[in-house]
């Protein structure tokens, strides 16, 4: 796959305030706190984890040819590549399901051996067996592909799709029908799956389809940070409990909120913090000693829970 207009825009975004080595660890999904930060805070979320194989070398040498053209790259901070993907490849295999089921073939090669795909489309089916609800879906599914080709006239999503007698088409055989080249199809599959999940995010319009989303992953140090809070423990309790510091489970607490795990905000700032979220709209992007410069009666736990809940809408001044 050629990233370069994705790897390029991600550069731009983030070459005035991280150096080459923190922007490719965002390019290949680094699995740290600080990359996932970076990430977020950037509004880079959704292109982290786009290229995993990609060395620095060749990521230095594809940033040193800049574009000629600067294109503009829409970008969540709510889901990271993979994820996309992963729940594009459920929305396929669904797809299949159903039209192989329709034309009564349910012995047929399926387009993806991931297990956890192939376990989370049985849950659907199911679903939509018991609850009779084979037409229902077929007109999620005609619904949802006319409203991404509203949003996006390049839309290339259709090509993707197989079924009973219909094998999806390969990149290169959508490159010859379409006329675009590797880094145009790259970049409008992106644009695909990213609109795809947005849309499938509303629950009242795709209440099948809804369920083909997949959720961001957490670890079971995570996890059981996450049960503890919900039970209304402390952040001291819970660093007693795990015979962890303070600190770390300050740190779960802000990855639960970049993982769309945690959703309330105002239990963990101890005043109000509306300056801040205004000062921060006026100087986005700037490091961290930075504003706690301004703001010293804020922790810088603090400060980065305000710049998430900024960056994913949730808070405003």
């Amino acid at each position: 796959m050629n990233m370069k207009s994705m790897i390029s825009f991600a550069y731009q975004q983030a070459s005035p305030h991280k150096n080459n080595k923190s922007i490719y660890n965002i390019i290949i999904g680094k699995k740290t706190h600080q990359t996932l930060f970076d990430a977020t805070s950037l509004q880079l979320l959704s292109l982290y984890g786009c290229a995993p194989h990609i060395s620095f070398e060749q990521f230095e040498a594809l940033i040193s040819k800049p574009l000629t053209n600067h294109v503009d790259i829409p970008t969540s901070t709510h889901i990271t590549y993979p994820i996309l993907q992963q729940s594009f490849v459920v929305l396929q295999l669904l797809i299949q399901t159903l039209s192989q089921a329709e034309h009564e073939q349910l012995k047929f090669v399926p387009l993806t051996s991931q297990i956890d795909v192939h376990q989370q489309v049985r849950q659907i089916y199911q679903y939509i067996k018991t609850n009779h609800a084979i037409d229902a879906t077929k007109a999620e599914i005609y619904c949802l592909f006319k409203r991404l080709n509203d949003l996006h006239p390049e839309s290339t999503a259709h090509y993707y799709l197989s079924g009973y007698d219909e094998t999806m088409y390969t990149q290169r055989q959508v490159g010859q029908v379409t006329g675009l080249d590797e880094d145009a199809l790259t970049l409008s599959h992106y644009v695909d799956i990213l609109t795809l999940y947005q849309l499938l995010s509303d629950e009242t319009q795709f209440p099948v389809l809804h369920h083909c989303l997949v959720s961001l992953p957490i670890s079971h140090t995570l996890q059981r940070s996450l049960a503890h809070l919900l039970e209304g423990w402390t952040v001291a309790q819970i660093a007693q409990h795990t015979q962890r510091t303070e600190n770390t489970i300050y740190d779960h607490v802000l990855e639960l909120f970049m993982r769309n795990y945690l959703t309330c905000y105002d239990q963990y700032f101890r005043e109000d913090i509306h300056a801040f979220i205004t000062f921060y709209m006026q100087e986005p992007y700037q490091r961290l000693r930075y504003y706690k410069a301004h703001f010293e009666q804020l922790s810088y736990f603090e400060i980065k829970l305000a710049i998430i809940g900024i960056v994913k809408g949730d808070l405003h001044a």
